[in-house]
């Protein structure tokens, strides 16, 4: 099982992103994401499949980038993480 299935892990995940200093509105498996008073991106959890979808609306920054797959990865690290367009 993903762990990023449990409502406990997703909302630590919110908290952890929150940490690295983003703003975020979490809505069921959906988390928007702001950093530095802008929006920055979203991220999609479908951990049935085991995968999350990162989506970054300005020129991909590889910092926030790391940031997200920071959090992400230390509450599941089996989870795929892919870049969408």
């Amino acid at each position: 099982m993903y762990m990023l299935v449990l409502r406990k892990k997703r909302w630590e995940l919110m908290e952890l992103l929150k940490k690295e200093g983003f703003y975020v509105r979490l809505h069921a498996y959906e988390y928007l994401l702001g950093y530095n008073h802008r929006l920055k991106g979203l991220l999609l959890l479908e951990p049935f499949e085991g995968k999350a979808l990162l989506k970054i609306f300005e020129k991909r920054n590889n910092e926030i980038v790391e940031k997200i797959k920071k959090c992400v990865y230390s509450i599941d690290k089996k989870i795929r993480l892919y870049m969408i367009d």
